[in-house]
């Protein structure tokens, strides 16, 4: 933290040397501050593991969670990755390939580690992914999945999980409203050549986190192989 306040005292302190006149451009600085500090903390890790246990986890910085996209202010733009498919189909994906998930997040599975994938904002994937590469993974058995809620500051961004079969894919991955029993389908996508995958779903479609929901993953043939719940809190 002291490095981050340091370097952007450095960043007000050139600007303000730069200005002939006028007040500083804070707005500006503050997008560097944060862009400088997301890189540093760019990285959300799944990681609930096989006892199901919900991690709650910090991810990037919310400079791009609140919509300041490249390409402003001189920032270098970037291209989006490809879109994963609807909910409802499997994508194959390969190994560092980035799925978008929403407009200021993409998710990139590993084959390094066990079930090991990341989530991160589009113009820091190859960092973050050199930086997952020493994770494990969550690591779960077969027949099963993990569920992680992925948050900054308590905005959620995004709700995720692995999931491992031994053979095929699953047909779908629902997350079930405890509150209202509304059902919400994920979108799931399965690392190449391998017996696993990510499911996601990004919580704008979900009206309160807090209601409690459930996760239920199905197989090829239509059968729940795998239950996950978080409960509702205040």
């Amino acid at each position: 933290m002291a490095d981050e306040e340091d370097t952007f005292l450095v960043e007000l302190r050139r600007a303000a040397q730069r200005m002939e006149a006028g007040p500083a451009p804070v707005d500006s600085i503050v997008r560097r501050g944060r862009k400088l500090r997301a890189r540093r903390r760019a990285l959300a890790l799944g990681g609930a593991g096989a006892a199901g246990v919900l991690a709650v986890v910090l991810a990037t910085a919310p400079a791009w969670w609140g919509g300041e996209n490249g390409g402003q202010d001189g920032e270098e733009s970037v291209t989006d990755p490809p879109v994963a498919t609807s909910p409802g189909e499997v994508r194959e994906v390969g190994p560092e390939e980035p799925v978008v998930v929403n407009d200021d997040l993409v998710l990139g599975l590993l084959a390094e580690g066990r079930q090991n994938y990341f989530f991160t904002e589009p113009d820091t994937f190859e960092e973050a992914a050199d930086e997952a590469r020493g994770v494990v993974g969550d690591s779960i058995n077969p027949e099963s999945l993990s569920l992680d809620i992925t948050t900054e500051q308590g905005v959620p961004l995004a709700v995720s999980g692995s999931w491992r079969l031994g053979e095929g894919r699953p047909s779908r991955v629902e997350v079930v409203s405890e509150e209202t029993t509304t059902t919400y389908e994920a979108t799931v996508v399965a690392l190449e050549g391998a017996d696993w995958g990510v499911w996601f779903l990004d919580p704008e479609r979900l009206p309160d986190l807090s209601d409690g929901y459930r996760v239920v993953a199905y197989d090829a043939e239509g059968e729940p192989f795998d239950e996950r719940r978080w409960p509702s809190f205040p």
